[in-house]
């Protein structure tokens, strides 16, 4: 993302990505054709260091967003890898699980 970023000139020296977040409104066909939305959060930062204290800070986050409409493929393929986990209303998110039993389906 942040090489996309730099690429678009939208990223400024000084500033580092600390977090990306990407909203798909509703799919009505099998497939997601239309574009999502992606938000790209960067903050006043030279080193992961620098970042790592504003944080860790007790204060809120500052950071400017920077809003981008793409299509699916293209968000994806801006990463090596990506895992996605969603939940009903966030009801097991930072949850540990165990795996009791899996199924695969090829």
């Amino acid at each position: 993302m942040r090489v996309y970023l730099e690429k678009n000139e939208l990223i400024h020296p000084d500033e580092l990505l600390v977090g990306i977040s990407m909203f798909s409104g509703e799919v009505h066909t099998s497939t997601q054709d239309n574009p999502v939305y992606v938000h790209a959060y960067v903050v006043k930062a030279t080193d992961f260091e620098e970042m790592k204290k504003l944080v860790d800070s007790e204060m809120p986050l500052p950071v400017r967003r920077i809003s981008i409409e793409m299509h699916l493929n293209e968000f994806f393929g801006l990463f090596k890898r990506f895992e996605i986990c969603v939940s009903n209303n966030g009801l097991i998110d930072g949850k540990e699980i165990e795996v009791l039993e899996s199924t695969d389906v090829e």
